[in-house]
């Protein structure tokens, strides 16, 4: 077997090409951290305070969850105690 050899040189390219895209794949893939069990804790019960689950029938409450939660994670359970704005632009008081 020669490195001439015409019947192997495009598998040898395709090769090299499926490689260096897994590495350019691999190496810009974020790497996440992992969070503690005492913020999953934190946030979980700050999230149940601002939205907490309701009856059936009720719907939204599941996704609102899961926007909170995701929100403590990302800001490391330092979240904001101020109501959120209404629809109407008034704040409820």
């Amino acid at each position: 077997m020669s490195w001439g050899d015409p019947k192997e040189s495009p598998m040898r390219t395709w090769t090299m090409i499926i490689v260096l895209a897994a590495g350019m794949a691999a190496a810009g893939a974020p790497v996440r951290a992992e969070i503690s069990a005492d913020l999953a804790k934190k946030c979980s019960a700050m999230m149940v305070k601002a939205h907490p689950t309701q009856e059936f029938g009720a719907s939204g409450t599941a996704a609102l969850q899961r926007d909170y939660f995701r929100q403590c994670i990302n800001r490391q359970g330092k979240m904001d105690d101020r109501p959120e704005p209404t629809t109407t632009g008034q704040s409820a008081r």
